[in-house]
């Protein structure tokens, strides 16, 4: 993972595109993003029967590592923790079952783990982690091995979403690549920029066909990846009012999350969005309503 904040954005590209733009706070991180380009019906048509592709910047990316960390994220989250090279959505809740934050979840080795949250709950996941991080019960700190670092603007986020988005992504593999599965992360080199990809399908889908990659750049190579991702003609910029529509289709959390208050939340619902694992071994599972 990267180990520094990139101060580069998309800004440029995104005004000569004839974005409306606004600027995202997460934490300590702000940056300008397209609202949206033209209609915003016209940019939906786009994710439902083409590709398009959207500056998602502002996601909020922890990373935990060390030792401990499987021990901490299975604590904290109350999905099937994944294998390495997997990812799965994953509700984060708080002591007395609140609902805290549903992240992507990934796996990027035996001991690390990388947390994209595209809410605006992003502050309040930070410092839940870093508090489980240092917490201790008599005398014994169970997860001092893990380490939680905020990499938020150390690379630059986009999505490519819609039927259209694999065609696009696998014109840039060779023979000896492929693009992830669905539920997988994988390492690729994108026009020779070697970025995360994430095939964003597991259980957000809720049985719908859902094709969508979250690809994580290298801030020095967004914006020549951005330009060589545009010059096909299929593939068109959509902003982030259409993108949110689009998704709250496939992950239905996504309106509970824009509260900013505590959101109270039943097992029944995390169960129906495909969140919950069997049992109670996570924090916040004896706080949840039936």
């Amino acid at each position: 993972m990267a180990s520094h904040v990139s101060n580069i954005t998309l800004t440029e590209e995104h005004l000569a595109l004839g974005g409306i733009l606004e600027t995202k706070h997460t934490g300590n991180h702000s940056v300008k993003l397209p609202m949206r380009y033209t209609k915003p019906d016209e940019e939906l048509s786009f994710l439902r029967h083409g590709c398009g592709i959207t500056d998602i910047s502002y996601t909020g990316l922890l990373v935990v590592h060390g030792s401990d960390a499987y021990d901490l994220v299975r604590a904290a989250t109350t999905a099937l923790i994944p294998e390495v090279g997997q990812s799965c959505y994953t509700a984060v809740l708080t002591g007395d079952g609140a609902l805290l934050s549903v992240v992507l979840l990934a796996r990027t080795g035996d001991e690390e783990f990388l947390l994209l949250d595209t809410s605006n709950r992003f502050e309040l996941l930070r410092e839940w982690f870093m508090w489980l991080s240092h917490i201790e019960k008599d005398g014994v700190k169970p997860y001092k091995n893990a380490e939680v670092v905020d990499e938020t603007g150390a690379l630059l986020p986009v999505q490519l979403t819609g039927p259209g988005a694999a065609a696009i992504l696998n014109d840039y593999l060779g023979s000896d690549a492929r693009l992830p599965y669905p539920g997988e992360i994988g390492m690729l080199k994108l026009d020779k920029i070697i970025c995360i990809v994430c095939n964003c399908a597991p259980s957000a889908t809720a049985g719908k066909a859902y094709d969508a990659y979250k690809v994580l750049i290298p801030p020095a190579f967004a914006t020549i990846l951005w330009r060589s991702l545009l010059s096909f003609g299929q593939l068109e910029p959509v902003g982030l009012c259409a993108w949110h529509l689009y998704e709250q289709g496939y992950q239905p959390w996504l309106s509970a999350l824009s509260q900013t208050d505590r959101i109270s939340c039943a097992r029944r619902t995390l169960t129906s969005w495909g969140l919950v694992r069997q049992g109670d071994d996570f924090i916040g599972a004896r706080g949840l309503s039936e």
